[in-house]
């Protein structure tokens, strides 16, 4: 989250003088008497030197702003702690391959009417539209209590007796004076969580202008969609020309901060009188990495519910696979959600369905374990384990998907495709991760060489190095110039 920089929240290795260089061009970090500044080109391609007003970001990557008058931009450059090492923007999200002072500077991203937003409690960006100008504040930097609980004043004021506070323990009353979520109606819970965790839209789009001059009106408890409209492929708005991009096309989420959306589409949601996102979650514990108890990542996120399934003997009967070969997520909320270089679970709860494959050109549960297998031999076995009249696939289908999922996948999938062959240590296709470092998108790029690296334990500093180690082995040729020059996507950029 947002915060103010200082040796604790700073996470990048910036000593007196640290600099790196993208697209040949240098950006300096330097420390000095216990405060940051950077050096490089700004939005006018000027090299000018900035204090460091906030980082974002703190588990998997931190990002830095600087401002120029009232206007606050987050610069090109971070630190992705989860890979240690410097990174330019454009290597985090689907943006195809440039080079030059143009493809650095798209880096640039002006913070006070975006970020501030879903990063800190309380945004206001107070935004002057005739002076172009912004005085833009936060209760407090970061996500703190009152984003999640309300605001917190008379809560603080009345509570200030211990005399009021063991009374009310003591009588068991709720405390009216704060929000909680579980104590909420499901929907008006999780929409606490949607507040961020569900891209949205002004409703009616004319209240745009209120928010970005007094701030967002939401407050926990209060019914988010009297506000908002959650995004969703056919929502028409400023941008929304490309909103259908950030779904598959059978119009689920692949994009992170759509959790809320693939909630509320699921049957486990709908059918439950209580379901939450603290069902599973932990907002005051767990890994940061999701705010989620350790036990809540295996079958008994699931089984807390669906107590028929907690027997190994069940499991197998219910799923054809052997105990603790699987998971109940990896069937029913698998690795289909990209957002900061990494693969999360869709929180759409369904069935699994290899034909959505052939349907819709998107990944299916079945073939995200078995890459090396075809789309048609997952939906034979689909028959034969559960007697489901599913129809296969042209011939197209016959080729294993890693293969056929990269040539024929947009840049989404291709990435998918080498984050699960880098968690399957997967041999034999290497030409594939040869063809990621090719690939006209930075971000793909990124996957084959976190595939290669995991692959082959070694680390090289440039693509080039990786492209001749790996003309110095002996691989399987699976039509590499097919993979090479497939690169058909539609225009796109997102990665928040």
């Amino acid at each position: 989250m947002t915060a103010i920089p200082s040796a604790q929240t700073v996470k990048a290795p910036i000593e007196e003088t640290t600099s790196v260089k993208f697209y040949g061009i240098d950006t300096k970090f330097e420390k000095v008497d216990g405060k940051y500044f950077v050096e490089l080109p700004f939005v006018d391609g000027q090299v000018r030197r900035f204090p460091i007003v906030y980082t974002i970001g703190s588990r998997r990557m931190q990002q830095f702003a600087i401002q120029d008058g009232t206007k606050i931009y987050r610069i090109p450059v971070f630190y992705s702690i989860e890979r240690q090492r410097w990174m330019h923007v454009n290597n985090a999200f689907f943006r195809r391959s440039a080079v030059g002072m143009g493809a650095f500077l798209q880096g640039y991203s002006l913070w006070n009417p975006n970020c501030i937003f879903c990063h800190n409690t309380r945004p206001d960006p107070e935004y002057n539209l005739q002076a172009d100008q912004y005085q833009s504040h936060v209760a407090e930097t970061g996500i703190a209590c009152e984003e999640c609980h309300g605001p917190g004043e008379v809560h603080a004021h009345v509570n200030h007796n211990p005399l009021r506070r063991y009374f009310a323990e003591f009588k068991g009353d709720d405390d009216r004076t704060i929000q909680h979520a579980n104590k909420l109606d499901k929907t008006r819970s999780v929409q606490v969580c949607g507040q961020c965790h569900g891209q949205r839209v002004p409703e009616p789009l004319g209240r745009i202008a209120q928010i970005m001059t007094k701030g967002d009106p939401f407050v926990p408890s209060a019914n988010l969609f009297e506000y908002y409209k959650p995004i969703e492929p056919n929502v028409v708005a400023p941008g929304s020309e490309v909103y259908h991009l950030r779904f598959w096309k059978d119009n689920s989420p692949r994009l992170t901060a759509y959790e809320l959306q693939g909630i509320l589409g699921s049957q486990c949601f709908q059918q439950s009188s209580d379901m939450n996102c603290q069902t599973c979650h932990n907002s005051h514990g767990g890994d940061p990495k999701g705010m989620i108890n350790p036990e809540m990542r295996t079958n008994a996120a699931c089984t807390q519910c669906h107590e028929k399934y907690r027997s190994d003997e069940a499991v197998f009967k219910h799923t054809k696979h052997k105990a603790n070969s699987t998971t109940c997520y990896s069937c029913h909320m698998p690795d289909v959600i990209y957002g900061v270089m990494t693969l999360h679970p869709t929180h759409l709860i369904r069935n699994p369905d290899p034909t959505r494959t052939v349907n819709f050109n998107m990944p299916n549960e079945c073939n995200l374990c078995h890459l090396e297998k075809s789309v048609n031999w997952s939906i034979a076995e689909y028959r034969r384990l559960w007697n489901k009249d599913l129809p296969s696939g042209d011939s197209t289908f016959d080729e294993p998907e890693i293969v056929r999922g990269f040539a024929s996948g947009d840049a989404v999938y291709r990435a998918i495709l080498l984050d699960r062959a880098k968690k399957s240590d997967l041999k034999g296709f290497e030409d594939v991760y040869s063809a990621g470092l090719d690939d006209p998108f930075y971000i793909v790029n990124t996957f084959a060489t976190d595939a290669l690296e995991t692959r082959y334990q070694q680390r090289f500093a440039l693509p080039s190095d990786w492209k001749a180690f790996i003309a110095s082995q002996n691989i399987t040729s699976h039509n590499l110039e097919r993979l090479k020059t497939t690169a058909t996507d539609e225009a796109f950029e997102f990665g928040e």
